[in-house]
């Protein structure tokens, strides 16, 4: 998700017939809002940040992939939340996600929201700093919170690659492992795998029923190291790696 600078704008009207219907919209709006609005502001309880380095094989760049995870909740229910926004202030960048673009997670009976999918634009280097998070219901209400982003830009960083051998899937990295995520066309997640430097039996993933039957692509995940992210290399083919032709 790209960001937008913060800019003013102004809308020009068209005379009496705008104010009037203005006027309408408003108060249906008003209507809406204290039908689907209690008065309970949301609250933002907790916020996790990840950020990964990605070796994007189809776009053939390397970049910073930024997903934030915000356990935020509303006394009027959680479909009362529409709006979750990330702003760095110093450079001036804005994303806004909506309840359709932002996923739900709920861990130990927690509710999570998380923006996903955070990169520059164009694709590079994500500014270091604080961030802040703000969360805002149907009603208008807010909370916000902030997190800081630190880790200086790795500066040559060696992603793991996944090749093919007989029978076999092919781990070259300087780590000892890498996780390789199996998904679907829909980019829905099918299974995690580790893989050993050097060579992993193929079958060790084809047992996994979704994976043989819904995997399309391949990614491989490297395990952060200190003061590092984590790298991630992808996507790779899930039919070239799982079921090559026969020679």
């Amino acid at each position: 998700m790209d960001p937008k600078r913060k800019t003013g704008r102004r809308r020009e009207s068209g005379g009496f017939s705008f104010f009037a219907s203005l006027k309408i919209f408003t108060t249906l709006a008003a209507a809406v809002l204290l039908v689907r609005c209690g008065g309970h502001p949301p609250e933002i309880l907790e916020v996790r940040s990840r950020l990964l380095l990605f070796d994007d094989r189809e776009r053939g760049e390397i970049y910073e992939y930024l997903t934030v995870a915000v356990r935020a909740e509303d006394r009027d229910g959680p479909d009362d939340l529409e709006s979750l926004a990330l702003i760095h202030d110093r450079d001036e960048l804005f994303w806004r996600l909506t309840a359709d673009r932002w996923s739900r997670r709920e861990l130990r009976q927690e509710n999570w929201i998380a923006a996903e999918g955070i990169v520059a634009a164009p694709p590079g280097p994500l500014p270091r700093g604080t961030y802040r998070v703000v969360v805002k219901d149907y009603a208008g209400r807010k909370a916000e919170t902030s997190f800081r982003l630190e880790n200086p830009p790795p500066g040559d960083p060696v992603f793991p690659s996944l090749g093919r051998g007989k029978g076999s899937l092919e781990l070259d990295s300087p780590q000892s492992e890498a996780v390789l995520l199996a998904v679907s066309a829909s980019g829905a997640p099918l299974g995690a795998f580790t893989l050993k430097r050097g060579a992993n039996s193929r079958e060790s993933v084809l047992t996994n029923s979704q994976v043989r039957s819904q995997a399309r692509r391949l990614y491989l995940y490297r395990l952060p190291s200190s003061g590092e992210g984590a790298l991630v290399s992808g996507p790779y083919d899930a039919g070239d790696y799982l079921f090559p032709p026969e020679p």
